[in-house]
Protein backbone atom coordinates (compact mmCIF):
# COMPACT_ATOMS: atom_id res chain seq x y z
CA UNK A 1 0.00 0.00 0.00
CA UNK A 2 1.32 3.50 -0.77
CA UNK A 3 2.51 5.51 2.17
CA UNK A 4 0.19 8.07 3.70
CA UNK A 5 -0.05 11.49 2.10
CA UNK A 6 2.13 14.06 3.78
CA UNK A 7 1.46 17.74 3.41
CA UNK A 8 2.60 18.64 6.90
CA UNK A 9 3.78 16.39 9.64
CA UNK A 10 1.64 17.35 12.60
CA UNK A 11 1.40 14.46 15.04
CA UNK A 12 0.76 16.71 18.03
CA UNK A 13 -1.76 19.13 16.55
CA UNK A 14 -4.12 20.18 19.35
CA UNK A 15 -7.77 19.20 19.15
CA UNK A 16 -10.10 21.85 17.72
CA UNK A 17 -13.76 21.70 16.70
CA UNK A 18 -12.56 20.97 13.15
CA UNK A 19 -10.18 18.21 14.35
CA UNK A 20 -11.54 16.11 17.18
CA UNK A 21 -9.17 14.36 19.53
CA UNK A 22 -8.36 10.72 18.87
CA UNK A 23 -9.36 10.75 15.22
CA UNK A 24 -13.11 11.09 15.75
CA UNK A 25 -13.52 12.17 12.16
CA UNK A 26 -16.91 12.18 10.46
CA UNK A 27 -18.07 11.80 6.88
CA UNK A 28 -19.36 15.37 7.04
CA UNK A 29 -15.87 16.61 7.92
CA UNK A 30 -14.29 14.59 5.11
CA UNK A 31 -16.75 15.95 2.53
CA UNK A 32 -16.80 19.56 3.76
CA UNK A 33 -14.96 21.96 1.43
CA UNK A 34 -14.10 24.17 4.42
CA UNK A 35 -12.18 21.41 6.23
CA UNK A 36 -8.50 22.46 6.29
CA UNK A 37 -6.05 20.51 4.13
CA UNK A 38 -4.15 19.37 7.21
CA UNK A 39 -7.31 17.76 8.56
CA UNK A 40 -8.09 16.13 5.20
CA UNK A 41 -4.60 14.66 5.30
CA UNK A 42 -5.16 13.26 8.79
CA UNK A 43 -8.53 11.82 7.78
CA UNK A 44 -6.93 10.06 4.81
CA UNK A 45 -4.25 8.55 7.02
CA UNK A 46 -6.35 7.72 10.09
CA UNK A 47 -9.85 6.94 8.77
CA UNK A 48 -9.69 4.74 5.66
CA UNK A 49 -13.48 4.31 5.68
CA UNK A 50 -13.81 8.05 4.97
CA UNK A 51 -11.58 8.09 1.90
CA UNK A 52 -14.55 7.99 -0.54
CA UNK A 53 -15.89 11.17 1.10
CA UNK A 54 -12.47 12.80 0.68
CA UNK A 55 -12.51 11.85 -2.99
CA UNK A 56 -15.95 13.50 -3.26
CA UNK A 57 -14.84 16.72 -1.55
CA UNK A 58 -14.32 19.45 -4.18
CA UNK A 59 -11.64 21.07 -2.00
CA UNK A 60 -9.44 17.97 -1.63
CA UNK A 61 -6.01 18.98 -2.87
CA UNK A 62 -4.47 17.37 -5.98
CA UNK A 63 -1.68 15.43 -4.27
CA UNK A 64 -4.17 13.81 -1.92
CA UNK A 65 -6.46 12.92 -4.84
CA UNK A 66 -3.49 11.34 -6.63
CA UNK A 67 -2.62 9.35 -3.51
CA UNK A 68 -6.23 8.22 -3.06
CA UNK A 69 -6.29 7.07 -6.69
CA UNK A 70 -3.14 5.03 -6.15
CA UNK A 71 -4.76 2.88 -3.46
CA UNK A 72 -6.86 0.76 -5.81
CA UNK A 73 -9.96 1.12 -3.63
CA UNK A 74 -13.07 0.64 -5.81
CA UNK A 75 -15.23 2.97 -3.69
CA UNK A 76 -12.61 5.73 -3.84
CA UNK A 77 -12.09 5.21 -7.57
CA UNK A 78 -15.83 5.48 -8.19
CA UNK A 79 -15.91 8.84 -6.41
CA UNK A 80 -12.84 10.04 -8.27
CA UNK A 81 -14.48 9.12 -11.58
CA UNK A 82 -17.49 11.29 -10.67
CA UNK A 83 -15.38 14.40 -10.12
CA UNK A 84 -15.66 17.13 -12.74
CA UNK A 85 -12.67 17.23 -15.05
Amino acid sequence: MPSSPNIHSAPNVPSTPAMPAQGGFTEAMAADPSTPAEVLNRIAADAPHLRPALARNPATYDDLLTWLGSLGDPAVNAELARRPR
